[in-house]
């Protein structure tokens, strides 16, 4: 994570927009498969969501392409209705708490928007830690989850005009308690896509540009932590606490194809 003296810890707008742009194109694409799709993901969090630097990258190659992973935890969109917590505490969606039984057709669209201000707000594990001063709130009680959100940015002293207004409305639109008030995927990908647009001609073309020639404060720092793309890596430890597999913990990579924990940005998510 990047951090400036003037806002603490801050993970650059433009990054933000393409983190959230392929949350949503991934779970587009979910969305599409054919039978026994299409699928809805319901596990959608930081520690999910890996960081893959690739030199094939066509636009925006001063920054990690963003990769969403594990999909253990799933709906059936057509016929498979939420029936229990499956999930990550923190990282629910108002319906997964039920009552039951509910529909999964905008559980993503939450968790994506959570995920979203977690990074805007320098947040791990989205809900499940009160902020400062603050008892842990009851997901079972309406107008909880708003009031929940509203004590993160008292308790943490967050700063609004941290980030630009689309950027805050859109991701408001997607923790709305009601799914009924959530933006559709496809509608959320067409604004997603138009602020993403905006961001980058606000800022000097940023989609050209190398990391090289890069400002400083948009730049994204993170922690080597390897995870390989696609195969198996018996190298080192796959997650900290997990048992070791292989040998030597100090092999490196020998794959191209290497991505990093979304949590493991440098500072505090």
């Amino acid at each position: 994570m990047y951090r400036d003296k003037a806002n603490g810890s801050r993970i650059p707008e433009m990054f933000v927009w393409l983190v959230f742009h392929n949350l949503v194109v991934a779970c587009l694409n979910l969305r599409k498969l054919d039978y026994p799709g299409p699928y809805v993901h319901c596990d959608i969090k930081p520690q999910n969501v890996l960081l893959y630097q690739s030199e094939n990258q066509k636009s925006y190659r001063a920054y990690p392409s963003s990769i969403l992973g594990d999909f253990g935890l799933y709906y059936r969109l057509d016929y498979e209705p939420i029936t229990g917590d499956a999930g990550t505490e923190g990282h629910l969606a108002p319906e997964q708490y039920g009552p039951y039984p509910q529909s999964p057709v905008r559980v993503d669209i939450f968790q994506i928007g959570l995920l979203i201000w977690c990074m805007m707000r320098n947040v791990v594990n989205g809900l499940r830690d009160p902020p400062p001063g603050h008892q842990p709130f009851d997901p079972h009680a309406y107008g909880e989850w708003k009031k929940q959100f509203d004590n993160f940015d008292v308790g943490h002293g967050y700063s609004i005009g941290t980030y630009s207004r689309p950027l805050e409305a859109l991701v408001q639109s997607c923790l709305e308690e009601d799914v009924r008030w959530r933006p559709d995927i496809g509608t959320l990908y067409e604004s997603v896509k138009k602020g993403m647009d905006k961001c980058q001609a606000r800022n000097g073309g940023l989609k050209s540009m190398t990391v090289d020639n890069l400002p400083e404060w948009e730049k994204v720092e993170y922690k080597k932590d390897e995870f390989i793309i696609g195969q198996p890596f018996t190298g080192r430890k796959h997650r900290p606490g997990q048992d070791d597999v292989g040998e030597d913990n100090n092999e490196p990579p020998t794959h191209d194809d290497v991505a990093v924990d979304l949590e493991i940005l440098k500072g505090d998510v």
